[in-house]
């Protein structure tokens, strides 16, 4: 089992920290619980802020044996669970891999046979050679729980593809155990996954994924995360906030997406409290943080009421607020957290 702890020094740095890297002999989730509050109290902990998990059942136990254990969380810990975003695309990305799931297994199948042993990787070196195929680039691994690692799979196999004749030529046992070895046509199949490559966002994947090829796993998937406006997490709100690129006006826009509301910025926001009256942060920012007709000022006024931000490539939110954590003290602490994010991650090794 694996902790990690993300916090953010007085410097306005990030910091990410494996905290806890342990042998555990029980996956119940009241187990599981009592490990990651030993791990908190043994380091002091007095504030964790939330916690990411994978999506798994068992990590939802877990969640609500903490719950009931940790103090200072904020609204009982009803929002301390965050879904893992990477997971859902992970599980989104292999349920639209099954698609094509002929074609790449003949291909990973091949690879990782190739991969077993240094005599046959020597060989397929040789074919490349005679193939003519000049790089230093090699067939890459790939694992089962990372999606991304069987794109850079399919991508480098296709990059070498000539040189998979040539080894079989080569290889004697090549095709006797496989049965099936990669042709042409299951190399030009996989080109079209290309397009599921996120690189280091999530927003390639989900703009990229074509929804009626990846079924109702992609809605239902991706709804944890962003689609429910009655469900979302209100830290997400906080996020939007205080990030200077997007503040209020961002999620104005996403409510008018999510539910399909007005054209003016006072109806969307009149129909956000009347669809989520109930969330008593956003229903209390509307109100008061979000109007500009009050002449007292208070610091949350004169920081939303200030132009968002022209985002760039290169933007820093924590240099950023490095630089206005003077003008704003009390909403940079804020942003800043006193509080740690902890990561929990399972780790099952064969």
């Amino acid at each position: 089992m694996v902790v990690t702890a993300h916090f953010i020094d007085e410097n306005w740095m990030m910091h990410k920290r494996i905290i806890n890297f342990r042998e555990i002999d029980s996956h119940k989730g009241e187990d599981m619980g009592r490990e990651l509050l030993d791990c908190i109290r043994g380091w002091g902990m007095k504030n964790v802020m939330t916690i990411t998990l994978d999506n798994a059942a068992t990590n939802d136990k877990a969640i609500d044996f903490l719950v009931k254990k940790l103090p200072n969380l904020y609204e009982g810990g009803k929002h301390f669970q965050v879904k893992c975003m990477t997971h859902i695309l992970n599980l989104i990305v292999k349920d639209g891999l099954k698609y094509q799931n002929y074609h790449v297994e003949c291909i990973q199948k091949a690879v990782r046979y190739i991969r077993l042993s240094p005599q046959r990787i020597n060989k397929f070196k040789k074919a490349m050679k005679d193939c003519g195929l000049q790089t230093k680039k090699f067939l890459c691994g790939d694992t089962p729980t990372r999606w991304n690692s069987t794109f850079e799979l399919l991508k480098s196999a296709y990059e070498l593809r000539e040189a998979f004749t040539e080894f079989g030529i080569r290889d004697k046992s090549y095709e006797r155990d496989l049965g099936r070895v990669p042709e042409n046509y299951d190399f030009e199949v996989v080109t079209e996954m290309g397009s599921l490559r996120c690189g280091h966002t999530s927003k390639k994947v989900v703009n990229q994924t074509n929804v009626s090829r990846y079924g109702k796993r992609y809605e239902d998937e991706i709804r944890k995360v962003l689609g429910c406006y009655n469900k979302m997490n209100d830290f997400m709100y906080f996020a939007v906030l205080l990030d200077p690129t997007t503040k209020s006006p961002f999620l104005l826009h996403a409510f008018k997406k999510m539910i399909g509301g007005g054209s003016s910025q006072q109806e969307a926001s009149q129909i956000a409290i009347d669809v989520d009256d109930d969330n008593d942060f956003f229903g209390d920012f509307l109100y008061t943080g979000g109007s500009n007709s009050d002449p007292t000022d208070n610091e949350l006024r004169t920081y939303l009421k200030e132009n968002i931000v022209n985002y760039k490539k290169d933007f820093s939110i924590l240099g950023w607020w490095r630089v206005n954590a003077i003008r704003f003290p009390t909403i940079a602490r804020m942003a800043k957290g006193d509080y740690f994010f902890l990561y929990f991650h399972n780790l099952f090794i064969n």
